[in-house]
């Protein structure tokens, strides 16, 4: 017994497990003695009842020791049986003592809607009551039939009404509960929401400068501490205004959408598609050396130049290509790459340029 209690004190299990465990097994003992007694009064019948529900308290014990099953199956379980014990150990039983033993079954009718620590307490409180109004004598004898069951109906009506408003205020509780996780996921998806939106371009889909400029210094760090390579590729729509001027405002837009949606297809996962600004896109290539980004974008060039978004009309784009170097910033990055677009533009366009590139190559 001593080893079972300090195994239950210094077990991970909540207040109200164990004060279930404790109650499971004060109903065990007590119905098991009441079996006893009744045999040994010869009230079979009785004693056989009481010994049915001391292994329906062991069963009990024993699945819930073991986690089987929750407090609220035991809750149900023990109130079908619960209330009429207590009834008729209020009614028939010849002494307090007896009576009090039906009072460690009822409790966990009241488990249904209150935590188990609040059972210790009715249990404290009725015995007092029962005690106290019988004529400081410990036989139930000394009552009336009407006295009896006055004392039940009212003891009946007290945790009815205990009952009810904890109940009602449980499901209060729990309404209030859902109400708030419903808002918190809304809350959650709205931010979400935000979130994306201030870091996407609307139109093209893709990143903006802001979430640009993010990935930029997580990556100038990167290079800081582990010279983890990154390069970039800065791109930009030939005569775009051409696209704007000749076919409308409308299929300029549906070109960036084509391009952005293309080079996206053309991307690995962990790459990011900017658009920097007008016609103009960035590619962020992590762990990515210089030769790399220029195969990369040879690609991507080569992509758009094949693909047909408006009839009869070739798409091309002009490429600058740079790569991190030691104490360089974002704005010095880019604008390495910058250069390198600028002379793509200047020896004819649809090509790719970049740093430390011979002379004598071109698209």
């Amino acid at each position: 017994m001593q080893h079972f209690i300090q195994k239950l004190v210094y077990s991970n299990r909540t207040l109200d497990e164990k004060v279930m465990l404790i109650l499971l097994s004060l109903t065990l003992l007590s119905t098991l003695s009441m079996a006893l007694q009744y045999a040994y009064r010869g009230a079979l019948y009785t004693s056989m009842l009481s010994l049915f529900v001391s292994v329906g308290a062991m069963v009990l014990s024993y699945l819930f020791w073991h986690k089987k099953i929750s407090i609220d199956w035991i809750g149900w379980i023990l109130a079908l049986g619960g209330l009429p014990f207590f009834v008729m150990g209020f009614i028939y039983t010849p002494s307090v003592i007896e009576a009090s033993m039906y009072l460690f079954l009822y409790p966990f009718i009241v488990v249904l809607i209150l935590p188990a620590w609040y059972a210790v307490t009715i249990i404290g409180t009725y015995v007092l009551l029962f005690l106290f109004t019988s004529n400081a004598h410990l036989s139930s004898a000394s009552f009336t039939e009407f006295e009896r069951l006055s004392i039940v109906l009212v003891m009946l009506f007290l945790s009815g009404f205990m009952g009810a408003y904890v109940f009602i205020t449980r499901h209060s509780n729990e309404l209030l509960l859902k109400t708030v996780r419903r808002r918190t996921q809304e809350l959650e998806r709205l931010n979400t929401k935000l979130q994306h939106e201030a870091t996407t371009d609307h139109l093209t889909g893709c990143a903006n400068r802001q979430m640009l400029f993010e990935v930029l210094g997580r990556e100038l760090e990167r290079f800081d501490r582990y010279e983890i390579p990154c390069s970039i590729i800065l791109f930009d729509i030939d005569y775009f205004k051409k696209v704007n001027d000749t076919y409308g405002h409308k299929m300029g837009d549906k070109v960036l959408q084509s391009i952005a949606s293309l080079t996206q297809n053309n991307l690995r996962a962990l790459d990011l598609l900017a658009r920097y600004g007008g016609e103009e896109f960035i590619i962020v290539m992590p762990n990515t050396t210089l030769d790399g980004a220029v195969i990369a974008a040879q690609k991507l060039r080569l992509a758009i130049q094949n693909a047909t978004i408006i009839d009869s009309y070739t798409i091309t784009a002009s490429f600058g290509v740079a790569s991190m170097l030691p104490n360089c910033t974002q704005e010095r990055f880019i604008e390495r790459a910058d250069k390198k677009l600028y002379r793509a533009k200047n020896e004819g366009r649809n090509r790719v340029c970049y740093e430390n590139m011979p002379s004598s190559e071109g698209a």
